[in-house]
């Protein structure tokens, strides 16, 4: 009796699947795999995001927050990563912009995955720096996230400002909404400065302490 992968694929909960994954629901061989990952992406029920990754659209199209599944799926593609830079900052209102990819920091490579409704933009960062961030519920799933004071730190860490006066005009253009951030989180951004121990944030935090930001 031959399944019903569409009905399989469109039944299920998984939020994404790796091409090993359609293997054990679709089977083995390799044309017949390739044959019905097709039909799957051109009947709407899967997206590719890359080669051998796809995002589960039937799942996607079900969900009530798709922002908040689409977090999770940048979170867990690349495991070892968190939400962090211009996308948590503008959830946090510090970004005075809006920013539709998801941007995060990992230990890995850095790297862009990108289809019609989700796209996903990885920044590396040593594993010294990898800390920040706390877990966010979505329903029976989690998702990593920066501080709003981590995110600002990965922020200007990864930045190239060559120069004080582009250092100046990066902190105090009207990018940032300063305001935004609570004295915690200032503080918290003065912390991790010192955590770090990089002369190029040192100096940075010493220009917002000229302005009385922190």
């Amino acid at each position: 009796m031959e399944i019903d992968y569409r009905k399989l694929i469109s039944n299920s909960q998984a939020p994404f699947f790796t091409r090993q994954n359609l293997e054990v629901l679709l089977g083995s061989n390799r044309r017949t795999l390739d044959y019905r990952i097709i039909s799957l992406i051109k009947a709407g029920l899967l997206a590719r995001l890359k080669p051998g990754l796809y995002v589960n659209y039937a799942f996607y199209q079900k969900t009530s927050a798709p922002e908040e599944l689409a977090r999770y799926i940048g979170c867990e593609i690349v495991r070892e990563s968190y939400i962090s830079l211009e996308y948590a900052l503008a959830l946090y209102g510090v970004l005075a912009e809006s920013v539709y990819t998801i941007t995060c920091v990992t230990t890995q490579k850095t790297r862009t995955f990108r289809n019609d409704f989700l796209s996903v933009t990885y920044r590396n960062i040593k594993p010294s720096l990898f800390w920040g961030y706390t877990k966010r519920q979505y329903g029976d799933l989690t998702y990593r996230i920066a501080s709003p004071a981590k995110a600002m730190f990965d922020l200007l860490y990864l930045t190239p400002l060559r120069s004080d006066s582009a250092v100046r005009e990066f902190l105090f253009g009207s990018r940032f909404n300063w305001e935004a951030m609570s004295r915690a989180d200032k503080k918290e951004l003065k912390e991790s400065v010192e955590r770090s121990r990089s002369s190029k944030m040192k100096k940075i935090l010493r220009y917002l302490a000229e302005k009385e930001i922190v």
